[in-house]
């Protein structure tokens, strides 16, 4: 507690001009004009019962109302004929704690922003390469570089602005065979587009690419350069500083899938198999790579060091669409071994990256996950038919946005992706949409190529699809 004398304390606290007092402590401003019934306190107007006035040469002010104002205790001495004033230090500290937080409430709603685009900013440009995990893990078909979005249409490697208004053809791609399939999983590093190409029906990037074998391409974003830097049975593709992390199938073990998990450099060379197990659904981030495999029998999601060392297992279930973010693995469960009889993608599952707090997020099938800026987008099977839904990344505020859709694609507020138009016994038509994050806007996009025959190579998953929208060509 603090006491001072009347005097003592207006001779430190108080500033006097002419007409004019002004006392100022750590919490609160107040104003006080001679012979004016108004006080101003922090710059509002207060009703005096008693103005100051200055008498004999001294100014004399209401002592009631600036002991209310810093809430202080009056006490009269009356063997010193003193006032005292006493001033509570918890209820000045708790004022200026108050006081100091209210002042900050719009510096954390400004740090809060920071923290979203910083996780924005580390989930979408993971090293620099010009997509999100999520993304990627649904394809990489299209990716983001200088605010162009590039991707492939037919042999044509083109670029457009987010809204895809308009685009633009970059260059022809000489692939070496007569009917590219598939393109996809587009990694974009120092200059470089970095993607899978497969010869085959366009139908699915993924299912091509155990029938087929696969090129690994590279072409500079200005359209020069382009080389095939590596063919073989491989089917994931992420670029890491100066290695390519994919995932191959020796031609004894098609019929199985089963792929190995390698690397290499960005030149192609110095290939080295990291581990000998089956790998599925490769997420790289923070100096980790994760997948789902089954080791020794063991079937799980694991993550190891980008060496191949350091193996720990995350989660005992098998998971599809593995993603990383903010200290969390989402993931599809698979339900039966990949590929197996029957194959089913069931409920989605977080888990903490050390193993802990493993938790269901959804009662219900789920396919296609994207996880981006703490939403969770993805297709969930409602009521006998798939749709589209969002979520908190927690699971919360589970909402329906939209139909059945394919391979969702997110950048800036914008979802990117595919969806039936006309299906049939044999052939089934899709078309590509953009529409907002909160499921608005929605809008069908008709690239028409401007030289060449159309044809758009997206990676689609359903394998009965057979033709592509009529307004992109084919």
């Amino acid at each position: 507690m603090k006491k001072f004398g009347l005097a003592l304390f207006l001779l430190l606290a108080i500033s006097f001009s002419s007409v004019h007092a002004k006392l100022e402590i750590p919490t609160k401003k107040i104003e006080l004009t001679i012979q004016r019934d108004t006080a101003y306190v922090n710059g509002h107007a207060v009703k005096l019962d008693q103005p100051p006035i200055i008498l004999n040469q001294r100014t004399l002010v209401p002592l009631r109302f600036l002991s209310e104002q810093m809430h202080a205790h009056i006490l009269w001495d009356s063997n010193l004929q003193q006032i005292i004033l006493t001033l509570d230090d918890v209820y000045q500290m708790r004022q200026i704690v108050a006081d100091l937080i209210q002042e900050n409430e719009q510096h954390l709603k400004q740090i809060s922003s920071l923290k979203e685009q910083l996780q924005w900013e580390d989930s979408y440009l993971f090293h620099a390469r010009g997509n999100t995990m999520g993304n990627l893990i649904n394809g990489g078909t299209l990716a983001l570089h200088d605010s162009w979005i590039y991707f492939f249409n037919k042999r044509f490697l083109c670029r457009a602005r987010s809204d895809f208004e308009e685009h633009e053809i970059i260059a022809e791609i000489p692939l070496t065979h007569n009917t590219p399939g598939a393109t996809g999983f587009m990694n974009i590093i120092d200059g470089w587009i970095y993607f899978i190409s497969v010869r085959g029906s366009g139908n699915d990037l993924l299912e091509e690419t155990y029938s087929y074998p696969s090129h690994l391409c590279r072409i500079r974003t200005d359209g020069t350069g382009f080389e095939i830097i590596f063919t073989d049975y491989f089917h994931a593709l992420w670029v890491v500083d100066d290695w390519i992390y994919l995932t191959i199938t020796d031609e004894e073990h098609i019929d199985d899938r089963s792929s190995k998990l390698y690397r290499m450099k960005t030149d192609g060379s110095n290939l080295e198999q990291l581990l000998p197990y089956r790998c599925d659904y490769l997420s790289i981030v923070h100096g980790w790579v994760y997948f789902s495999a089954e080791i020794d029998g063991d079937p799980g999601i694991f993550r190891v060091r980008p060496n191949g060392t350091n193996l720990e297992k995350i989660s005992d279930k098998y998971g599809a669409f593995v993603q990383v973010m903010d200290g969390w693995v989402y993931f599809v469960e698979w339900e039966h071994a990949p590929w197996g009889d029957p194959f089913i993608r069931n409920h989605i599952y977080r888990v903490r990256i050390d193993g802990t707090n493993q938790e269901k997020l959804t009662d219900f099938v789920c396919t296609d996950l994207n996880v981006h800026q703490g939403w969770i987008y993805f297709n969930g099977k409602a009521n006998d038919s798939f749709k589209f839904f969002r979520m908190r990344d927690n699971g919360q505020d589970l909402e329906e946005i939209d139909s059945n859709v394919l391979n969702i694609h997110v950048f800036y507020n914008k979802l990117y992706f595919y969806q039936l138009i006309a299906e049939a016994d044999d052939i089934d038509t899709i078309g590509f949409y953009i529409m907002n994050k909160d499921g608005s806007n929605k809008r069908k996009i008709s690239l028409r190529q401007t030289r060449g025959r159309g044809g758009c190579l997206f990676f689609l998953r359903k394998t009965s699809l057979k033709t592509i929208d009529p307004q992109w060509g084919g």
